[in-house]
């Protein structure tokens, strides 16, 4: 009996450290879109994130949309953890300022913080690109 429960209780601990470990290293890298084709308007909407890892880190590729894509633009990716914070160019896009948010649950959900405006809140889910 004594044996039993040492397996029973050896089994749990093992599945409760793999579920901690994998909570840990959730995968940030991918592509996180909100970015659509909006039939009546003819206009693309949206916004596309890709994360990508370098030798020299992790980068964020973004681009909106408002009708006409924008230019994607490339920026530095500060990741600790889940949370995640990357700083735009002023006069890039409807989006200037710094990024803070983080990855839960296969979205990129967080707030732009800017001088001219309190925040501006993304909130995009983990899927394929709107240009696949």
């Amino acid at each position: 009996m004594k044996k039993i429960l040492f397996l029973v209780g050896f089994a749990l601990l093992l599945g409760l450290t793999v579920l901690y470990a994998r909570g840990k290293n959730e995968k940030i890298t991918g592509i996180y879109s909100s970015m659509f084709y909006h039939e009546e308007a003819g206009d693309v909407l949206g916004v596309e994130a890709f994360i990508v890892f370098t030798k020299r880190g992790y980068y964020v590729l973004l681009q909106q949309s408002e009708g006409e894509p924008e230019i994607p633009v490339l920026v530095p990716l500060k990741v600790d953890n889940k949370q995640i914070s990357f700083t735009l160019p002023d006069t890039i896009m409807g989006y200037t300022g710094i990024f803070n948010g983080e990855i839960k649950n296969d979205r990129l959900i967080g707030y732009f913080h800017t001088n001219n405006e309190n925040r501006k809140k993304i909130e995009l889910k983990r899927k394929s690109s709107y240009w696949q």
